[in-house]
């Protein structure tokens, strides 16, 4: 049995991750010296990860109520 998460917690999992992940990149990138190539390489890092995610299915997202289900 895999387990998966629903919709409207998908939602605020990647909703809070992207928050997370861009205060993350905000923090660090100064510690760089202005480095923008780290921000960069965290930032696709970090939608690598969720994309991931998604395609093992262990996100189920429903891209906060956006699109309608057929």
């Amino acid at each position: 049995m895999k387990f998966k998460l629903g919709k409207i917690t998908s939602d605020i999992f990647i909703a809070v991750y992207i928050l997370s992940t861009l205060y993350f990149r905000f923090y660090i990138e100064p510690l760089f010296n202005g480095n923008f190539f780290a921000s960069i390489f965290i930032g696709l890092f970090s939608l690598l990860i969720i994309w991931v995610l998604v395609k093992i299915k262990f996100l189920n997202p429903g891209w906060f109520g956006l699109y309608k289900n057929k």
